[in-house]
């Protein structure tokens, strides 16, 4: 057994234990396969892109609408083929934006619940506090096992902020991590701790 004590700024309700899955979506002709695709958070999503079907994230009016104005703080535009963890359970919206009115979108619908893996033989729990928080807290993690232990920030938008890894230190059997909140920004984020094939994710608040 080996507990794992962190201090950073922290967070709330949901905890999800799930083994993580890779998707890629790709580009036929003017179309995306799949068209909607079905993920869970913490899943990692590879969409293609190339010059000639640029790719951006949209609002769900604009991709209703068939428009091209690009989401605040999304994606894109991208040329290149881009990979990001999902760090939210709100369905994400994309475009091609040079086939756009052509048809040429897709969405991925995110689920909070489905895929939780239940493991009664190896415990693996989180506990985050306090919340909001606007400079440090605290999370107290457990697991079983001697698999590698892996802790990542995420924004909103499923973006990697800081790897908190490297920082932690052991004292007394347990790891412990400084981490400055102050400098993130006001509002959600996601820290996604990682032992072997499962992982957790705890949303948390900054209010500055």
């Amino acid at each position: 057994m080996k507990k794992l004590v962190i201090l950073l700024a922290v967070f709330s309700a949901m905890t999800l234990n799930v083994h993580a899955t890779k998707h890629t979506i790709t580009f036929s002709g003017l179309a995306y396969s799949p068209v909607v695709l079905s993920a869970h958070i913490g899943d990692t999503v590879t969409i293609n892109a190339s010059v000639s079907h640029p790719l951006l994230q949209v609002s769900k009016a604009t991709w209703t609408a068939g428009g091209t104005a690009a989401l605040a703080g999304g994606f894109g535009p991208s040329t290149t083929n881009l990979t990001f963890t999902i760090g939210t359970a709100d369905t994400i919206y994309y475009i091609c934006t040079a086939h756009v009115q052509f048809g040429m979108k897709g969405k991925i619908a995110v689920s909070q619940f489905s895929g939780i893996h239940d493991t009664p033989s190896a415990e693996f729990s989180v506990s985050l506090f306090p919340n909001p928080v606007t400079t440090t807290g605290t999370i107290k993690m457990t697991a079983a096992g001697n698999n590698p232990v892996k802790i990542g920030m995420y924004s909103i938008n499923g973006q990697l902020e800081k790897d908190l890894t490297p920082d932690l230190t052991l004292r007394n059997g347990d790891y412990y991590c400084q981490f400055d909140a102050s400098r993130l920004a006001s509002g959600y984020h996601f820290v996604m701790v990682t032992e072997g094939s499962n992982r957790l994710v705890k949303k948390f608040e900054i209010i500055k």
